[in-house]
């Protein structure tokens, strides 16, 4: 799907929302959220969407949470007052931006509907090439400066971590302790740092959320979501490949790997919590003011079957028969996020199809729908049982049926969505 197709889709949600805006709240303007991982094309699409708002009528401007880091110099000075935190060491995680010139920014724009004609608004912006690609924000002197007439009508914030909220210490430490047991993989990094520091990360959040960053700053938020968590690598180092092979420097792909490590923490932690909405705790207020794409590998728009089968099968039909893997420790966070309890809880193989079904029936209904996202997933167990006999049992007639009862929940859900039913069990195969 082409960043145009993906306005076409995000339009028809913006619009009512806009049009509620400016009756309850006159004047002042809209703050809409972009949040995605790095590389999933977030910078792409909001300057899409901020011309296609300025050709509707509305004036827009955008920034970004990377133009709110802290100087070289207040980076440097972060990172050699805690060494042991390899998370500060660079830029990127929470507690590496410039807390006070956020919420002056924000503030700044937020009030602009009734400062005098002749204002202008400086806003923010760091160079990541600076100081071989540790980066530096520009001085003041050199900040854009947006006047305040015409009215700005709607804020586009984009950031990699945006709809990240902190959590209690005892999840993070529960988190923290899980990751520890499992595996060492390029999607469970947390257990390469300690809690005390992981602590300071979520501390430096729950200071963003309170500021700036959290639901009651925005009116609502997109957030491109990836199909699996580890295609971060690829998409980054597609970016840095860009830039290499253009002449315009670039980290290489061992640099990336480790440069996306430093961010991959806070995926693990944060991001189950956001599919079940970054604005839940507003209840009736908050419902509708968020837009989930979910992308395939090349970042199109996950909507045939295809990209669906994609999710859940590494390889359809594994050729030399061995038996398809599965992520425990994925289905261990849907689990926990959706306080699902199930009867096999100590089938690792099961529990992993289980959190995989999840996220297809996730990505396939908005988060206004979740109690029949609920009951789906309590009636699953018909689908998981048949797709689990094709990796168990693997040969051409089980991944059949396997295939076949994908395709049947697939498009159950999708005629479901049209119909709007009253909430009922499900029949899968």
């Amino acid at each position: 799907m082409t960043t145009a197709q993906k306005i076409a889709r995000i339009a028809p949600f913006l619009d009512p929302l806009l049009a509620q805006h400016a009756v309850s709240r006159p004047g002042r303007p809209f703050f809409l959220a972009v949040t995605g991982l790095q590389g999933s094309g977030k910078s792409t699409l909001v300057s899409a969407l901020q011309e296609h708002l300025n050709a509707q009528g509305k004036r827009t401007v955008q920034f970004s949470l990377d133009d709110l880091y802290l100087t070289h110099e207040d980076q440097a000075r972060l990172a050699s007052q805690n060494p042991d935190n390899k998370l500060w060491s660079h830029r990127g995680q929470p507690g590496t931006h410039d807390l006070d010139l956020a919420q002056r920014t924000f503030t700044a724009l937020r009030e602009a509907w009734h400062t005098p004609s002749s204002s202008t608004i400086a806003l923010p912006s760091y160079n990541k090439s600076l100081f071989l690609g540790s980066g530096d924000r520009l001085p003041s002197s050199a900040f854009p400066s947006v006047p305040v007439t015409p009215r700005i009508e709607v804020v586009i914030f984009e950031g990699w971590c945006l709809g990240h909220r902190p959590l209690p210490l005892g999840v993070l430490s529960a988190a923290h302790k899980s990751s520890l047991n499992s595996p060492a993989s390029r999607t469970n990094t947390l257990r390469e740092h300690k809690l005390e520091c992981v602590q300071q990360i979520n501390e430096a959040l729950e200071e963003y959320d309170l500021a700036f960053m959290g639901p009651q700053h925005f009116d609502a938020l997109v957030w491109l979501e990836a199909g699996r968590l580890e295609w971060v690598y690829e998409w980054r180092e597609e970016q840095e490949r860009g830039l290499r092979e253009g002449g315009r420097g670039g980290m290489t792909k061992g640099q990336v790997e480790e440069f996306v490590k430093g961010y991959m923490p806070a995926y693990e932690l944060y991001l189950p919590a956001l599919r079940q909405g970054f604005f839940k705790e507003l209840e009736e207020e908050g419902a509708g003011r968020q837009l989930t794409i979910t992308l395939g590998r090349g970042r199109e728009v996950m909507v045939e079957q295809d990209s669906t089968l994609d999710l859940l099968f590494p390889s359809s039909y594994p050729s030399n028969g061995e038996m398809l893997t599965y992520s425990p420790e994925l289905a261990k966070l849907y689990r926990h996020q959706f306080n699902v309890s199930y009867a096999d809880a100590h089938d690792s193989e099961k529990l992993a199809l289980f959190a995989r079904a999840v996220v297809i029936a996730s990505s396939l209904l908005s988060p206004r729908e979740e109690p029949v996202l609920r009951a789906v997933i309590l009636n699953l167990d018909k689908f998981v049982d048949v797709v689990l006999r094709a990796t168990r049992h693997p040969n051409r007639e089980t991944q059949t049926q396997g295939l076949d009862a994908l395709y049947a929940l697939v498009s159950h859900l999708r005629d479901w969505r049209i119909k709007r039913p009253e909430v009922g069990p499900v029949f899968v195969g």
